[in-house]
């Protein structure tokens, strides 16, 4: 199954580090991968109830998840 992951650059639980490398061993097991790191995001970054949101990433995350389910879902 295609993997789609939108995540903070700054999520203290979810390292950066961490998100490379888990695109990098999908890649390389030949997954249809899209990873994208936010740059001054943290973890909930798409939680308008947290301090941690951030409109313009949050926005484009959820652009990419609706394009990304209407892309894999469809019959």
């Amino acid at each position: 199954s295609p993997i789609l992951g939108n995540f903070g650059e700054d999520d203290r639980g979810i390292p950066a580090a961490s998100v490379r490398e888990f695109e990098k061993a999908c890649k390389a097991a030949g997954k249809s991968v899209d990873i994208k790191l936010y740059p001054g995001a943290g973890h909930a970054f798409i939680n308008e109830n947290t301090g941690g949101y951030r409109a313009a990433a949050a926005q484009d995350a959820w652009t990419r998840t609706f394009a990304f389910f209407e892309k894999t879902l469809k019959k």
